[in-house]
């Protein structure tokens, strides 16, 4: 008797352990989060940085991981006498609806509100759909499918 025989053999498919929505959303969510810390960042009229684990090689050729800040770009661009709010996913602003891209406010203030709703939506799954659109644009060109216009 072999000894496969001996063992109880099956087949076996692993069933996905995450929703790809559901990372998405989670991913976008964080992002509007740290947005909002940019936004009370830019109301006291500073810049919002974080932390980013960084590895330097110094003059023996040894290898030893620092600390470095990197500043946050904002969604949020003064302009017209006001403010463009942009939800960005994959570096690419998102398609609020079939027409627009970003939300207009007056003032600072108004950022932090337009960016709650922004948080309220995604989270209710509201950009499911755009979120898809544009992980499906990024995985054809990943491939190579699609030409990158400039």
């Amino acid at each position: 008797m072999s000894q496969l025989a001996k063992l109880n053999l099956k087949n076996f498919t692993p069933s996905p352990t995450h929703n790809v929505e559901e990372m998405r959303r989670q991913k976008l969510m964080k992002a509007v989060e740290e947005q909002l810390s940019v936004a009370d960042a830019a109301l006291r009229g500073e810049l919002y940085s974080v932390s980013v684990p960084k590895w330097t090689t110094d003059a023996s050729g040894a290898r030893s991981p620092i600390t470095r800040q990197r500043v946050v770009r904002a969604w949020f661009i003064a302009q017209d006498d006001g403010f463009y709010v942009q939800c960005r996913y994959a570096n690419k602003p998102l398609m609020l609806n079939k027409e627009a891209n970003s939300n207009f406010v007056k003032t600072l203030p108004d950022v932090k509100t337009a960016l709650q709703a922004l948080y309220k939506a995604a989270a209710g799954g509201e950009l499911d759909a755009e979120l898809g659109r544009l992980a499906a644009r990024r995985s054809k060109q990943l491939k190579g499918q699609i030409i990158v216009q400039s």
